[in-house]
């Protein structure tokens, strides 16, 4: 009912599907308990920064945006694997599936928005 008051729709004239279809289909976003009738955030999405806009492109502007976002929010010294591993939960996406680069390497493509500290941190 909160998104038809706040958006005057459905989600299923929005995304065609029903309401528990569309959550069930983002389990990195929503944790649906369908035996209680509950919906939580993931921990993932409810602990760190807030969720991009779905709007933004998903280029290496955005992937370079949330990795720093991730690391002001668990920082200041993350472990590369860890960081990765937390954008993929939250985006559904792997860094490199978006940039077509190692972590590593667009790090140092970087250098004015990452420190590479060696033993895999970042």
């Amino acid at each position: 009912k909160l998104f038809e008051q706040k958006y005057k729709s459905t989600v299923r004239a929005v995304a065609n599907v029903s309401t528990v279809e569309f959550l069930q289909s983002h389990p990195n976003l929503f944790l649906v308990q369908l035996d209680t009738g509950s919906v939580a955030l993931h921990p993932s999405v409810a602990s760190g920064p807030p969720i991009a806009d779905a709007s933004v492109p998903r280029d290496e502007k955005f992937v370079i945006d949330e990795l720093e976002q991730l690391i002001e929010d668990a920082g200041p010294v993350v472990y590369i694997s860890s960081l990765c591993g937390k954008f993929i939960q939250r985006n559904g996406v792997s860094v490199t599936s978006i940039t077509k680069a190692r972590p590593n390497d667009l790090f140092k493509r970087h250098p004015d928005r990452f420190l590479l500290l060696g033993g895999g941190n970042v």
